[in-house]
């Protein structure tokens, strides 16, 4: 049964303090490089980002990119008149195509630093530029590209559900997990252990028949059940 007063928008702080987490957590796996200081030289070329993937077949460039380039393009246009990618100086920024490009393949593989280095002809320090801007920009659209559906989109969920699974009325599909903590918080750090005896917070995703969120909860500590 649905009931849309579990689900009303938060107050302004609570929003907030939801990003800070959020963009925290990121910031800190973006950050892991200055763990290990670099002793030697990164080989460093753009020419598979200009002249090799954009030959790619779509099915090869949503394998590297994470996502087709239909919807890489769509959200590109999104990003692009954000203030974060505007300069007051002479020096104009890389195209937003690239620090989206570097962002999705930051997050969504398990090359390293060094390997994104080399790939995009990039400085390390520039990942970190680059995947904090995006970072920024994607954050200030969460309104539009996270929310609850009501009318024909909610009826077209029910259908899309119907069809895969012949059950009636279902919204969404829930499912949560663990984020995984390096230490101890300060305050209060046994309510963030929890029973696989790591300290961590938790994060719950609620997504449609297509796998897009609609939904999503972050921040409960770790013994929360």
């Amino acid at each position: 049964m649905e009931n849309e007063d579990l689900f009303e928008e938060e107050g302004d702080s609570s929003e907030e303090e939801e990003d800070d987490l959020v963009m925290l957590g990121l910031t800190s796996l973006l950050g892991i490089r200055y763990l290990e200081q670099r002793s030697y030289h990164v080989a460093k070329s753009k020419d598979w980002y200009n002249y090799i993937l954009p030959k790619y077949e779509d099915c090869r460039f949503k394998k590297i990119i994470r996502m087709n380039s239909i919807n890489f393009q769509k959200l590109v246009s999104l990003l692009i008149t954000h203030p974060i990618f505007q300069n007051n100086s002479n020096h104009s920024q890389a195209p937003v195509e690239l620090q989206l490009a570097i962002f999705l393949r930051r997050i969504g593989s398990k090359e390293d630093i060094f390997g994104l280095c080399s790939r995009f002809g990039i400085a390390e320090g520039t990942v970190y530029l680059y995947c904090k801007r995006v970072m920024i920009a994607i954050f200030s659209l969460k309104k539009t590209l996270v929310k609850w559906p009501t009318g024909e989109a909610k009826q077209n969920i029910h259908e899309g559900f119907k069809n895969i699974g012949e059950m009636e009325d279902v919204i969404g599909a829930i499912d949560g997990s663990h984020i995984v903590l390096a230490n101890a918080p300060l305050k209060q750090p046994e309510t963030y252990w929890n029973r696989k005896k790591r300290y961590s917070i938790q994060l719950q995703g609620i997504v449609d028949y297509r796998g897009m969120f609609i939904d999503y909860e972050i921040g409960w500590p770790g013994s929360v059940h």
